[in-house]
C-alpha cells in the first residue's frame, strides 16, 4: 500500500532541497557576471558619486596618472563633481610642459567639460584624462588599462580615427572661438553681400606651415622635411595654375628657420584676414 504521507513529504523535501541549491546557483553566478561585467565593460558605465562617497580631486587624478606610468608627458587630469562642476587640473611628471598648447588652455578645457556636462551627451562624475598637446599618444596596454579603469580618455588629436580607447574632442582653437562662430557669421553676411556668381573665378590661400608631414617629423625642423609638407607643396602647385593664388604666411613648426627658402621660392606671401 502507498504511503502517501510519506511520498508527499520526500517530494516536499526534494522542492525545498531544489530551491535551496537554485538559490546558491543564482547567488554565486550573479557574483560571477557581476564581477566579469565590471571587470570588461566599466569602461561602458557611467560612475556616480554621493554625499557618502565625496568626490577627493587630488587623489582621483592621482590613481589616474600613476596609471600613465612614470615617463608619459602631455597629459592632465581633472575631476567632475556631480553637480557639473570641473575640478582643478593636475599633469602628468607635475606640470604641463612648456609649449605644450597656447595661453588659457585650462579655462578652455574646463568650459568645454562644463559645457559638456550640462549637454545630454554626457553624464558621469570622476576623473578623466585628456592630451595637451597635438598628436600626443599612449602605448596601447596603457590606453587598455585607463579603459579598464573606467576612467575617459580625450584627446584633440590623434592619429589613429578608428582607436576604440580614445574620446575626440575640440581642439582649443575651436573651444575658444565656440566653434568658430562669429567667423561663420561674418562670412554668411560676406556671402549674402557678394552672391556666387558676382565673384572672380579664383582661389585665394594664405596658411602658416603647421600642418606635420607626419607624426615622427612633426616639430623637428629641416629643409627637406619644409618642402615636403602639404601646404608647402601645394603653395608650389599654385605657382602652375592662374587661378589658384596660395601662399604660405609664416613659416612653423617644421619650417621654422626656413623662411628664406620659402621667400626664395616664391612661395612666401603676407598674411591675410580671414575675412576682408
Amino acid at each position: 500500500m502507498f504511503n502517501i504521507h510519506g511520498l508527499l513529504k520526500s517530494f516536499l523535501n526534494f522542492i525545498y532541497l531544489g530551491t535551496l541549491i537554485g538559490i546558491a546557483i543564482a547567488f554565486f553566478s550573479m557574483l560571477f557576471f557581476s564581477n566579469y561585467f565590471h571587470r570588461n565593460y566599466s569602461g561602458f558605465l557611467p560612475t556616480s558619486k554621493t554625499k557618502d562617497s565625496p568626490i577627493i580631486s587630488r587623489s582621483d587624478c592621482d590613481v589616474a596618472l600613476d596609471a600613465l606610468g612614470p615617463n608619459i608627458i602631455h597629459f592632465g587630469c581633472t575631476f567632475l563633481s556631480p553637480d557639473g562642476k570641473v575640478g582643478k587640473i593636475y599633469y602628468s611628471q607635475g606640470k604641463l610642459p612648456t609649449g605644450d598648447v597656447q595661453k588659457g588652455f585650462e579655462s578652455q578645457q574646463i568650459k568645454f567639460l562644463e559645457d559638456l556636462m550640462r549637454s545630454r551627451f554626457f553624464n558621469r562624475s570622476g576623473s578623466i584624462i585628456f592630451a595637451t598637446r597635438y598628436f600626443s599618444k599612449l602605448p596601447l596596454d596603457i590606453e587598455k588599462k585607463i579603459y579598464a579603469m573606467g576612467t575617459p580618455l580625450l584627446s584633440h588629436s590623434h592619429d589613429n580615427k578608428s582607436d576604440p580607447y580614445i574620446i575626440f574632442q575640440p581642439d582649443f582653437h575651436f573651444i575658444k572661438t565656440n566653434g568658430f562662430r562669429q567667423l561663420i557669421e561674418q562670412l554668411d553676411k560676406r556671402v549674402r553681400k557678394h552672391p556666387h556668381t558676382t565673384r572672380t573665378a579664383k582661389v585665394f590661400w594664405r596658411g602658416e606651415t603647421s600642418t606635420p608631414f607626419n607624426r615622427q617629423t612633426h616639430l623637428r625642423a629641416s629643409s627637406d622635411i619644409c618642402l615636403n609638407i602639404t601646404r608647402v607643396k601645394l603653395c608650389l602647385m599654385a605657382k602652375n595654375h592662374g587661378w589658384l593664388n596660395a601662399r604660405v604666411s609664416d613659416a612653423v613648426d617644421s619650417c621654422q628657420g626656413y623662411a628664406s627658402i620659402l621667400k626664395a621660392i616664391g612661395i612666401l606671401g603676407r598674411p591675410a584676414s580671414q575675412v576682408s
